[in-house]
């Protein structure tokens, strides 16, 4: 028995540890990684571990934190026939707190460890209870579908699976093997919830691209948040939404030294292919003083995104943006006291050049 193996390198090796000592081989353990940025899905790989001979089941080791166990649960219950099992750490990993690394902060719809257990037990996954218990939960699982290994010379004991792997329906040979799915059903109320989970995460996104590309004066990645035909009221600008990303990051070129766009509440409001979504904003602008020498000033914009969103050929983007004003200041502002060398921290650029447009090093 073979069992492929992915995402992290660390736990990685303790779940090969803990099938090596039941008798368990592994054929494959892919180190995705979880960086927000990284070369390759777990679409990517559970589609080769399903084209592998050499590979019988397969392991999915994911955590807190961004959309990639999302979209690998709709892979498994798509076009996965081979049995998997699921780890998702980080269990006890607050919203909003960075767990190890900054692809372990959970910031959006979908991306709890409770949340993506849901999303993927609606798959049909078998999901283990903890890291402890992957190779124990593969074994178990590997056992109902009467393709356990020998122990000690004796077959593990197991049962014929005739109903489902992963809500996939199979044909079983007179040993028990699962030879591959059999029919395909109509959407299910799981199918849906999984749906709108994917479409709240993927308009959470362009949230996300949107900041970056205003505090990074990226007026190519702004344009993709945009539909072609879109609207944008800004208050002191408005007009089509692809033209927005010329005027703002001019306007914050001169007007700012810095800024920093924040978004919190989020509530998204689906409606089949439209969405309706209210985003409250914090736009921070350090700016100097013109009538000062050396002076600076920190403006503090509080306000909403008040936002209509279309799904066009499958993707998301604004159909219509307002921007409510909700209250504003400009504080008093004193030199830093964090007691930290600032000078020493990597600083963020206003162009491409900013470390979020390549891997950290």
């Amino acid at each position: 028995m073979r069992v492929g193996i992915g995402r992290f390198g660390t736990l990685g090796y303790e779940a090969a540890s803990q099938l090596s000592a039941l008798g368990i081989g592994a054929s494959t353990s892919v180190g995705i990684g979880g960086d927000p940025i990284n070369g390759s899905s777990f679409g990517d790989h559970l589609a080769r571990f399903e084209n592998d001979d050499d590979t019988d089941a397969v392991i999915m080791i994911g955590e807190s934190g961004g959309p990639r166990e999302a979209e690998g649960a709709v892979f498994v219950q798509q076009q996965l026939s081979k049995p998997l099992v699921a780890s998702i750490a980080g269990l006890s990993a607050p919203k909003g707190r960075k767990m190890g690394h900054a692809g372990a902060i959970v910031s959006g719809v979908g991306e709890s460890v409770q949340e993506k257990v849901a999303i993927l037990e609606a798959a049909g996954v078998r999901v283990a209870p903890d890291p402890s218990s992957i190779g124990t939960t593969m074994a178990a699982l590997l056992g109902e579908c009467g393709l356990a290994p020998a122990v000690d010379g004796r077959p593990w004991p197991g049962r014929v699976c005739r109903d489902h792997i992963h809500g996939l329906r199979v044909l079983a040979d007179e040993r028990g093997v699962a030879r591959g799915p059999v029919g395909s059903g109509s959407m299910s109320i799981d199918d849906d919830r999984l749906r709108t989970l994917l479409d709240r995460a993927e308009i959470h996104d362009v949230l996300m691209r949107y900041c970056r590309g205003v505090d990074r004066g990226d007026v190519e990645l702004l344009r993709t948040v945009y539909h072609l035909d879109s609207v944008d009221d800004h208050g002191y600008w408005s007009g089509p939404g692809q033209e927005f990303g010329e005027f703002i990051v001019g306007r914050l070129a001169s007007a700012a030294l810095r800024t920093t766009h924040a978004v919190a509440n989020e509530l998204i409001e689906l409606d089949g292919d439209t969405a309706r979504v209210e985003t409250y904003v914090f736009a921070y602008l350090w700016r100097a003083i013109e009538s000062e020498e050396n002076a600076e000033a920190l403006d503090v914009f509080a306000g909403r995104y008040v936002d209509l969103f279309a799904r066009r050929e499958g993707v998301w983007r604004i159909a219509s943006r307002r921007v409510v004003h909700d209250w504003s200041c400009t504080p008093q502002v004193l030199p830093p006291a964090l007691g930290l060398p600032l000078d020493a921290f990597v600083q963020g650029r206003r162009d491409r050049s900013d470390p979020c447009y390549g891997a950290a090093g």
